[in-house]
């Protein structure tokens, strides 16, 4: 865990009844893009979901909080805690699970998981950064990239957060570029490579397609509706022909307007895959 970055944490957490613990989570993800856990409290049947960001900066998010959840008539209760208690409460609930078909993602303190044969094991330890494998927009991404990725083509994975979708292509055999504008994430994904025993041909803090990559045969792109349609042509023109897109993070809410963005670009939508309100489609350059 990374020491001195905030001496106290804020804690929101939502009590909601276990059919919809799957929805709460990923609405408190998306309001604080932060790690959720879930915990049944002993002799009561609703669960307990949380999500911990450092305390400076919290009423900002405390904001957007109360934003997305208050229209849906969903309540977050906010606590102060000391990073020890952030700490044993992350290792408490991040623990080895299957992301993708014959892909499991692992903590990096768990070292005594072994995957079912046949399968592979991606180590992670995300840190702060945004990016642990256990959202649904990066599971759709993870499925999606593992269909298209080949060894030794050129794959940039762009909003890297702790660098999951560059990993498993690494694995894979393919030649990775990541970048993101955080600088937790960049050094999340470095040391993240260096755990699995891959190496990154770049791992840059940088916005949009860095001038420095070179054309893909694929760019995964797991960020917000509104970047994606930004970065539409930039993504476009940093495809090599027949080169594939994987977009993921955004809702079917958003899905129209970004076909629309990349259509314009030039990228002709091949796949999609859904989950409860969230969607990921492969792109590919004509």
């Amino acid at each position: 865990m990374r020491r001195g970055v905030a001496a106290r944490w804020r804690c929101f957490q939502v009590r909601t009844a276990p059919g919809d613990v799957e929805r709460a989570a990923a609405l408190l993800h998306a309001a604080t893009g932060a790690l959720t856990s879930a915990e049944a409290k002993p002799g009561n049947h609703d669960i307990i979901v949380s999500a911990y960001v450092p305390a400076r900066g919290a009423a900002q998010i405390a904001r957007r909080v109360s934003e997305i959840l208050e229209p849906l008539r969903m309540r977050a209760e906010q606590s102060d805690v000391a990073e020890e208690e952030w700490e044993r409460a992350w290792k408490r609930f991040y623990r080895p699970f299957k992301i993708a078909t014959k892909t499991y993602v692992a903590p990096n303190w768990e070292r005594g998981f072994r995957p079912p044969p046949g399968s592979n094991v991606l180590w992670l330890d995300p840190g702060m950064a945004f990016g642990t494998g256990l959202h649904d927009s990066t599971r759709l991404a993870m499925a999606l990239l593992l269909q298209h990725v080949r060894p030794k083509r050129v794959v940039l994975d762009l909003g890297c957060g702790s660098g999951i979708l560059g990993l498993a292509a690494a694995q894979c055999g393919a030649t990775v570029y990541s970048s993101d504008t955080d600088p937790i994430a960049v050094q999340a994904t470095k040391r993240n490579f260096e755990v699995n025993g891959l190496r990154a041909a770049a791992i840059l803090r940088a916005r949009g397609t860095p001038a420095s990559f070179p054309e893909a045969h694929l760019i995964a792109a797991n960020i917000t509706a509104a970047v994606l349609m930004r970065l539409a042509k930039p993504f476009a023109r940093k495809l090599r022909a027949r080169g594939i897109l994987v977009a993921s993070g955004f809702s079917q809410r958003s899905a129209g307007s970004l076909n629309e963005a990349f259509e314009h670009a030039g990228l002709r939508r091949v796949e999609s895959l859904a989950s409860g309100p969230w969607r990921a489609y492969a792109y590919r350059k004509a």
